[in-house]
């Protein structure tokens, strides 16, 4: 039946309801166009068209109605009543849907923006970025082919790339962004799924917690983001989420502040300021795997600015760590590939990456690595 709405145009009137007049006919019919835009612009201007319609009646010739029984035109009236009253819920529904979404997911996940120039709000705001970017990466092994997600992170030095630099060079579709803001009780997370040529909004969210809560937006916002792009995500999912997760308030805040930093890619200081939180971090839960793997990324970007023996040794030190306490973790094996890259151990890091691809097999990175 939908499918048929969808497609069929409907009976003429004159095999379904032969009485009614060719006015109601024409409001019936413009109320079941496909199209929202073809339809009436408001339930106003329906009621004033279907004053016409009794306006017309009233002034029919009393003749023409002495050949047809009462009964018919009873049930004439009736069934046009249904079908004006079935189209305008359709109407008013169908004008309030959202835009479908593409099939295939090809998303930019831009940098959240903080709402003042709080510089701790900001540090924030872009860790719960690279959250998102996280999540929607783990997504991506369960929808191969029909979802992945690029960062608009910069490389060192640089800001962050623009959505049209992404559509340019990684071909995006669709954009995620939105803002964040701290009102001394609560941050709220206003959330967006934008069209990345566009930039119209198709979906938007929020999400509110409070000061006193914020080891939820962990879990919330890839949640939230994975609801509004329309992928149904199932316990299998959550649970593999939340097995990276801390309990301990004094790991995460920090964990995210410092990812916050090594995602803004500033000046040395701000990097000096990344691996100083994840520090903090690391020795609040030793066992937090994702503060160890952000720990050993930051010592990989100071060796590779500075070419120091001393940070690729932190940063093995903190990778290993990473996979020797979640050895299911292609993040924390990917890291160590890395490492062994720019050590010029390649051998050794190409057996990481099979390792990783083992682990996870539809991890893009992974074989792009190994490609």
């Amino acid at each position: 039946v939908q499918a048929a709405i969808l497609r069929d145009d409907p009976e003429p009137f004159d095999e379904t309801s032969p009485f009614a007049s060719s006015t109601l006919e024409h409001i019936t019919l413009r109320c079941l166009e496909k199209r929202p835009e073809d339809r009436f612009e408001s339930a106003h201007d329906l009621a004033f068209s279907l004053q016409a319609v009794s306006q017309e009646s009233a002034l029919r010739p009393q003749r023409r109605r002495a050949r047809v029984s009462r009964r018919s035109v009873r049930l004439a009236i009736a069934g046009a009543a249904v079908v004006i009253v079935a189209a305008t819920l359709w109407m008013l529904s169908t004008r309030g849907a959202p835009p479908p979404l593409p099939e295939v997911k090809q998303i930019a996940v831009l940098p959240l923006e903080p709402v003042t120039d709080d510089p701790d709000l900001k540090l924030l705001a872009c860790g719960l970025s690279m959250t998102i970017v996280d999540g929607l990466t783990l997504i991506e092994d369960d929808f191969t082919g029909r979802l992945w997600a690029v960062s608009a992170k910069p490389q060192r030095g640089h800001e962050p790339l623009s959505l049209a630099e992404m559509r340019r060079e990684s071909n995006v579709n669709l954009a995620v962004g939105g803002s964040l803001s701290h009102d001394g009780e609560k941050y709220t997370l206003r959330l967006s799924v934008l069209d990345s040529r566009t930039r119209e909004v198709l979906r938007s969210a929020t999400v509110e917690t409070p000061v006193g809560n914020l080891m939820t937006l962990q879990l919330k916002p890839t949640t939230r983001v994975a609801e509004m792009l329309g992928l149904a995500v199932g316990s299998e999912f959550t649970a593999h989420l939340q097995k990276g997760n801390t309990n301990v308030i004094s790991a995460y805040l920090p964990s995210l502040r410092g990812r916050g930093a090594l995602a803004a890619y500033g000046p040395k200081d701000t990097e000096n300021r990344a691996i100083e939180l994840l520090h903090e971090s690391v020795a609040a839960d030793p066992a937090y795997g994702p503060a160890r793997v952000a720990l050993a990324e930051a010592y990989l970007q100071e060796y590779k600015a500075d070419q120091d023996p001393a940070s690729l040794d932190q940063g093995f030190l903190h990778a290993e760590a990473a996979a020797g306490s979640d050895d299911s973790s292609p993040e924390a094996f990917l890291v160590l590939a890395s490492l062994l890259r720019a050590a010029g151990r390649d051998d050794e890091a190409i057996k990481t990456l099979e390792q990783t691809v083992h682990i996870a097999p539809n991890r893009a990175m992974a074989h792009l690595e190994l490609g």
